[in-house]
């Protein structure tokens, strides 16, 4: 089976070959040039092969496989994020203490204040 195939330049300099399919004598169009519009291009086994190949350099560490392939990184991440847990909770405690002995002084002065913006406007 011979697919004689002829390249083609459109008018947008986009460049594609053209040839017949010896099956369904359907036309086959593959761009050179823009491979968002090419029609086979996902279909192409060196551009699965190539996605496979990077597939490792693209993981994020929120997606299943990241420990596995990157154990110090996550390591890393997680100590950090403990980190930033522990603050936050250091953070809550003293603003619920601050609250609690301060409790009446800060309802007075928040009424002062709602007052003071009331009689004002």
């Amino acid at each position: 089976m011979v697919l004689l195939a002829e390249i083609v330049t459109a008018s947008d300099k986009s460049s594609a070959w053209r040839a017949r399919c010896p099956k369904c004598d359907g036309l086959l169009l593959r761009y050179i040039t823009f491979r968002k519009d090419d029609p086979y291009y996902r279909l192409s086994r060196k551009v699965k092969i190539e996605r496979e190949m990077y597939k490792r350099d693209l993981v994020q560490p929120n997606e299943a496989g990241f420990r596995t392939l990157y154990p110090e990184q996550a390591k890393k991440l997680e100590a950090e994020e403990e980190v930033r847990e522990k603050k936050a909770k250091e953070k809550k405690k003293e603003a619920d203490k601050f609250f609690k002995e301060n409790k009446s002084i800060h309802t007075k002065e928040a009424v002062k204040k709602v007052l003071e913006i009331e009689s004002n406007g």
